[in-house]
């Protein structure tokens, strides 16, 4: 055998470049009886987090689209770490830092 075919023997085969689709990050606004809040939704679908203010949903929105950081995963986010229905969110439940409304 020739050199050449042995070095075609040889190498390796490139991987396929992994194709993920891009996330998007946006912010919206909801409201829960008389309060307003923003929730960061993932692709239009998934809550992310709720926030009482539009500049710290504005932040985490900012940080995931650049940052790209669940893009790996099969569809961004796992399900268990999202917000699955919104409406049934009680006020109770936003904690502020270490004190409870």
């Amino acid at each position: 055998m020739s050199n050449n075919t042995q070095k075609k023997k040889h190498q390796k085969k490139s991987t396929k470049s992994l194709n993920f689709k891009k996330l998007s990050y946006t912010v919206e606004p909801a409201k829960i009886k008389k309060d307003y809040f923003w929730k960061v939704l993932e692709n239009e679908k998934k809550i992310i987090n709720v926030y009482e203010f539009e500049e710290d949903a504005q932040k985490l929105a900012d940080f995931q689209n650049e940052n790209q950081v669940w893009r790996i995963g099969v569809s961004g986010i796992p399900s268990y770490l999202c917000i699955s229905h919104f409406s049934e969110i009680k006020k109770s439940d936003f904690s502020y830092g270490d004190v409870k409304r």
